[in-house]
This record gives structure tokens, C-alpha cells and sequence, in this order.
């Protein structure tokens, strides 16, 4: 069975969260009790649907590493971030001596790229501009034609921040107020995104890591 590819596994994720919405809508006639859930439903999509976006440009990127290398070689900007990743001397030396070296080059990129985050335009943009592409976010942007888009998901991605580092709770202690579908349509704004920057990524490099 093949792997599937980066956009379904963010599509997958991503029914998750859409999921959850729906949830929240049938706890609007629940007891009180789980009615004051809706709230932190709602958060848990938001973290789901800021995971979802991250793992994909993380995925894409990894998915286009070799079949790039392979093509184009490996440029100064993949040649330093593999050094970051941990591709020295004796990595290349044992590299030389296996029989599927790129993947072990794709292995330790995955390594070093799980321990970062992939959420904001500086980080996105730094990744793809390895394949040449200056600016992945502005030029999705602009295709899309909608000069707030990425803005809009800033602001769900600082409010995931929120909800993962201090529960979503103000400097007095209290929960900071849920707007059901505002936050829905910022959550359908990464969908926007990323199907549309998957598309351009396709018509800019072709099928590598499809």
C-alpha cells in the first residue's frame, strides 16, 4: 500500500478538527454541565488544525529533499541545513559505504525538522527557498487573492499558542472568550493555504514528492 502523501495526511488531521466544530454545535443543546465544554472543544480543534498545517509543510518538504537532490543536487542551502541536521564527516563516510545513502540523508533531515516548528511565514519561507522558491507564502498568497489570509492564520496560530502554553487562561485567570465561527474561519483559511501552496509547490517543481 503507498505511503500517503503530505496533503492527505493534513487533510486527515484536519477532518479531526472539523470534527470537533461539529461537536460543539450538538453540545449547544447539552446539559450545562458539558455545555461549558463547547469552549475547549473548540481550543482542541485550533491545535489540531496549527498541527496539521505545520506537519504538512514539515512533510512536503521532506518529501521533496531527495527527488530534488537527485535532480538538482544538493545547493549551499540544503548543504548547511544538512549540516545542522548532523551530516558531518563520519556521517558522509558511512553514508558511502550503504546501499540507499539518501535515505539516511532524509532520515536525519526529518530528525532535525521534528524538532522545530513550521508555523510562520520566516519558517516556511526559509524551508522552501532550498528549492529555490523565494517566498512559498506571499506567492500563495497572491494567488489566492486574499491579501489577509495568512494574517488571519497568524492570529490562530498565536491563539493555539495561548491554549498550549497557558490554557488559553488571561493575566486574571479566566478563559479568554471563544467566538465559535470566527475561529472556524480561520481554521478553513489553513485549508486555503495549503491546498492552494501544494498546488504551486506541484507547478513549480513538478511531480517531485508527489
Amino acid at each position: 500500500m503507498p505511503s500517503l502523501t503530505p496533503l492527505h495526511r493534513f487533510s486527515a488531521t484536519m477532518v479531526r478538527a472539523e470534527y470537533l466544530f461539529d461537536l460543539q454545535e450538538a453540545l449547544k443543546s447539552a446539559p450545562q454541565a458539558q455545555k461549558a465544554r463547547r469552549s475547549d472543544v473548540v481550543r482542541a480543534a485550533v491545535v489540531l488544525a496549527v498541527a496539521a498545517m505545520d506537519a504538512y509543510f514539515t512533510d512536503k518538504y521532506c518529501s521533496l529533499l531527495v527527488p530534488y537532490i537527485k535532480k538538482h543536487g544538493a545547493n549551499q542551502r540544503i548543504e548547511q541545513r544538512l549540516t545542522s541536521a548532523g551530516l558531518d564527516i563520519d556521517q558522509a563516510l558511512q553514508m558511502a559505504l550503504m546501499k540507499r545513502p539518501h535515505a539516511r540523508v532524509l532520515s536525519l533531515m526529518r530528525r532535525h525538522l521534528d524538532r522545530k516548528t513550521t508555523q510562520g511565514r520566516k519558517a516556511i519561507d526559509g524551508l522552501y527557498k532550498d528549492y529555490r522558491i523565494d517566498s512559498l507564502v506571499q506567492d500563495t498568497v497572491d494567488a489566492v487573492g486574499r491579501k489577509t489570509l495568512f494574517r488571519r492564520i497568524e492570529i490562530l496560530v498565536d491563539r493555539r499558542h495561548q491554549i498550549a502554553h497557558s490554557g488559553d487562561l488571561n493575566a486574571k485567570g479566566k478563559a479568554n472568550q471563544v467566538k465559535y465561527d470566527d475561529l472556524k474561519a480561520k481554521v478553513a483559511d489553513i485549508k486555503v493555504l495549503v491546498h492552494r501552496a501544494d498546488y504551486l509547490l506541484y507547478e513549480k517543481l513538478g511531480e517531485l514528492g508527489t
